[in-house]
């Protein structure tokens, strides 16, 4: 019976009364906001429809929207302030796979924000090396970066579609950005993916961030010969 009354609400999503709904026919409002997504879905209001599944309890369906259809174009638009937003209100235990999707939308967020944040402010500082404090802050940020390099690309199975690669694209050179900065303050950050994974962009600066590494190293050698 449940089954035939939301196919039904579903069917005309937006028609009916909600008070009465809810009120004389105790219809549950999460129904009613399941409903509404299912119609925004078909009718490719893909914003309308997230918020709609997560009024109506259906997180799987809220975050594979979210996945799939929303933050590709926040990422490209460069606002993971945006996907904190998206991705901060789902119950990991209610989304399959939420430690390799969407959980990494949120590590790279938080690694994109706050790192240069740290960053700047050791550099108006003036410090030669972080507090112990800043310190163990960048380090707990800094083990998420090679995390993120090799699992980004395994996320993105759709490679035919554009709008996937160039989010991929441009998380990856956001990302690769970070490591020589880190690696200056002492702070290890060097991705173990192989290069061939990366897009052609972020190959480049994946390159280029291990030429700078290298150079760090042998400058620190000379330093102490």
């Amino acid at each position: 019976r449940a089954i035939a009354i939301k196919q039904l609400l579903a069917r005309h999503a937006g028609e009916w009364d909600v008070d009465l709904l809810t009120g004389n026919l105790c219809v549950p409002a999460a129904w009613i906001s399941e409903a509404n997504g299912i119609r925004a879905r078909y009718e490719n209001d893909v914003f309308q429809a997230y918020q709609c599944f997560l009024e109506g309890g259906q997180q799987q369906l809220a975050h594979n929207i979210a996945l799939n259809d929303l933050a590709p174009e926040v990422v490209i638009r460069g606002d993971p302030e945006v996907l904190k937003s998206l991705f901060g209100n789902f119950i990991p235990s209610e989304i399959s796979g939420w430690h390799d999707t969407g959980n990494l939308y949120l590590q790279y967020a938080e690694c994109v924000t706050k790192i240069p944040k740290l960053l700047e402010v050791l550099a108006k500082e003036g410090n030669a090396a972080p507090d112990a404090v800043q310190q163990a802050e960048l380090e707990r940020l800094a083990q998420s970066v090679p995390h993120l390099l090799e699992n980004l690309p395994k996320m993105f199975e759709h490679r035919d579609d554009l709008r996937q690669r160039v989010c991929l694209a441009e998380m990856l050179s956001q990302l690769l950005r970070l490591v020589s900065p880190l690696r200056m303050y002492g702070i290890a950050a060097r991705p173990h993916t192989s290069s061939g994974m990366l897009p052609e962009q972020a190959r480049l600066q994946h390159v280029q961030s291990s030429s700078r590494e290298r150079l760090f190293r042998a400058l620190e050698v000379a330093s102490y010969a």
